[in-house]
């Protein structure tokens, strides 16, 4: 303004653009996310600083990716054109989509190469594509199963690995291509499992049947089939179970403890059989542990034949009287070596008491001595051998030096036992005279 000695021509003023030369370039998302079934994943990058001018950037799949380039996606490269004004584009990663159980890949995206007067900014220059595995396999958990008959229910897990991004089912049915029969061993089943997204575990809930019949071990099968929502079948797509007989012979005595008189001639053990109802055998064998074979009792072993349906038999063992005065003796009867499937109950093996029958009178000496001035002299007697029930004897006094009437009183009776008494006493008086003799006898006889 104000030209001295001048005009002013026909431009008299101009507008200065400042240019920004403090462009730079960096992915708008670094971690993107997509299905492997997804045609492609968007990546976009953002010019920051400035879009007044045309500016360019490269980008380009680096070597740190876990993805398979021609397998899980193609790879891609090439040069982004920034026109003035355009402050951000996208560009595309073609994913392939397979069958392979892989779990999640990953493909890395580098910039390079800004245009002259731009540069890379300090973060996010790198961007990661997550390729979500889309495809799920069903396995059984455990392929060998066993369950016993009566535990009423099996649970079988069917586990889903791979991707579990979205839903998936797969169907699953019983067999009788064992030995179990379907209505009778087991209920028959089938149905299809649904997964919904993220999840990995479902059951199959198998009905086993409880029956009597004594059959051994059986077994059936569980198989998967048709999976569905990008699912496949695994190596374990099938399950064995071996349903567990529980249906055993189980045998026992009805007592552990008996007693017999030693004249009671025999002894009868019963011997039960629960469980299983089918023909079986059961051995048994009688000894002695105070009481002698064969001179007590009779030595007695043997096999018990239960025929189908039979539950109860008998063993007689005989008992030999003797005239020998001992206290009671023992013996034991005991079972062994059940039939196939059998085992020995509660009560295998009883006690067999002999209670001596046998009873033994006999005055506790052989002498005794008594002063002439006593009165009366007392003889005890014992009863050794069996106590149960009365029993007596009978006594009476005969001279030998001393004279009865003189000496002593002629005595003569019977002694009683109750039973359980081991003790009597035989009471003779004694007479006291004036005559000075020598040391007199007389004997007590029973």
């Amino acid at each position: 303004s104000s030209p001295t000695n001048a005009l002013l021509g026909a431009v008299s003023n101009a507008v200065v653009t400042i240019v920004e030369n403090d462009v730079e370039f960096l992915f708008g998302t670094p971690l993107v996310s997509a299905l492997e079934s997804a045609a492609s994943a968007t990546v976009t990058v953002w010019r920051r600083g400035g879009s007044s001018v045309t500016n360019t950037v490269q980008f380009a799949v680096t070597t740190n990716s876990t993805a398979t380039a021609a397998s899980d996606f193609t790879s891609t490269n090439g040069t982004l054109t920034f026109k003035p004004g355009v402050t951000n584009l996208s560009f595309l990663v073609p994913l392939l989509n397979d069958t392979n159980i892989e779990g999640s890949e990953t493909v890395e995206l580098a910039l390079s190469s800004p245009s002259s007067g731009t540069a890379l900014a300090s973060s996010n220059t790198t961007a990661v594509v997550t390729l979500q595995d889309n495809d799920s396999q069903f396995n059984f958990l455990v392929v060998t199963n066993s369950v016993a008959e009566n535990a009423g229910t099996l649970t079988l897990n069917v586990r889903r690995t791979g991707g579990t991004v979205g839903a998936a089912g797969v169907s699953y049915a019983t067999s009788t291509n064992g030995t179990a029969t379907s209505g009778t061993d087991f209920t028959a089943a089938s149905g299809t499992l649904s997964f919904k997204a993220g999840e990995t575990n479902k059951t199959v809930v198998l009905k086993v049947t409880n029956d009597s019949a004594l059959e051994g071990d059986e077994g059936l099968s569980v198989t998967l089939s048709a999976p569905t929502g990008e699912g496949q079948l695994g190596t374990n797509g099938v399950a064995q179970v071996t349903i567990a007989e529980d249906d055993l012979y189980s045998f026992t005595l009805t007592t552990n403890a008996v007693s017999v008189a030693e004249n009671g001639t025999n002894v009868v053990l019963s011997v039960r059989r629960s469980g299983a109802t089918n023909a079986t055998t059961v051995k048994y064998l009688a000894t002695g542990v105070t009481a002698k074979a064969g001179t007590d009792f009779v030595a007695s072993t043997g096999t018990l034949s239960f025929a189908d349906g039979e539950t109860n038999q008998t063993v007689t063992v005989t008992i030999t009287d003797d005239t020998l005065i001992e206290a009671n003796e023992t013996l034991t009867f005991a079972l062994n070596t059940p039939g196939t499937n059998g085992v020995l109950g509660a009560i295998s093996a009883a006690t067999v008491t002999i209670t001596e029958n046998d009873a033994a009178l006999a005055l506790s000496a052989a002498t005794y001595t008594v002063l002439e001035s006593a009165t009366n002299v007392v003889l005890t007697l014992t009863r050794t051998g069996t106590t149960n029930g009365t029993v007596s004897v009978n006594y009476a006094t005969t001279n030998l030096t001393a004279t009865a009437g003189t000496d002593y009183t002629n005595t003569s009776g019977t002694v009683s036992f109750a039973a359980g008494v081991t003790n009597g006493t035989i009471t003779v008086p004694v007479i006291n005279d004036s005559a000075i003799e020598t040391a007199e006898t007389f004997k007590v006889v029973l």
